[in-house]
């Protein structure tokens, strides 16, 4: 069934970087490249997004990039303290805590 309605099609060039997550460069470094290249040498209207995004190959997400950095952050805060009760140590919060318990 035809409407009579045509949406116009535009044919649209995506841009695909692939760059080894290295810790050589910061998710900030690139969403300030891609913005700079959508402003200098996109036309406004085929501007598709600012974004930049992160495979995680261990975990198998794909994600924003912004999403992955602080999903990497709560990571690392969990092996942290993981880490430290399994060296026998307590992270200065959980320290205090036993130490009032102790007291009473």
């Amino acid at each position: 069934m035809e409407s009579g309605v045509r949406m116009p099609l535009r044919p649209y060039l995506s841009l695909l970087l692939v760059v080894p997550d290295d810790g050589n460069i910061s998710f900030r470094e690139l969403t300030d490249m891609v913005k700079e290249v959508n402003r200098t040498q996109v036309a406004p209207e085929d501007r598709l997004t600012d974004q930049v995004y992160h495979y995680d190959t261990a975990d198998r997400i794909f994600e924003k990039a912004e999403t992955f950095a602080e999903r990497k952050k709560q990571k690392e805060a969990e092996r942290g303290i993981s880490a430290d009760k399994a060296a026998g140590t307590l992270p200065r919060s959980e320290k205090r805590h036993k130490t009032a318990e102790m007291s009473l």
